[in-house]
């Protein structure tokens, strides 16, 4: 999945992303950290959303 969907996804309330070629260690380490109330992506999309460009206006369109 690409990054930019999984940015979405997590806009959208997904809680997290794991790939399916994750290691089972990346697995329960995102199960716990969901558990806890934080959201899980891959470092390389959580770097991504700090270094945009756009607004939110993106992933968080205004109603109506």
């Amino acid at each position: 999945m690409d990054d930019e969907t999984i940015l979405k996804a997590i806009a959208s309330g997904a809680k997290g992303y794991v790939d399916e070629a994750a290691p089972p260690s990346e697995f329960t380490q995102a199960l716990r950290i969901v558990h806890e109330g934080s959201v899980w992506a891959p470092r390389r999309v959580l770097s991504c959303s700090s270094t945009r460009t756009t607004g939110p206006e993106e992933f968080f369109p205004q109603a109506g």
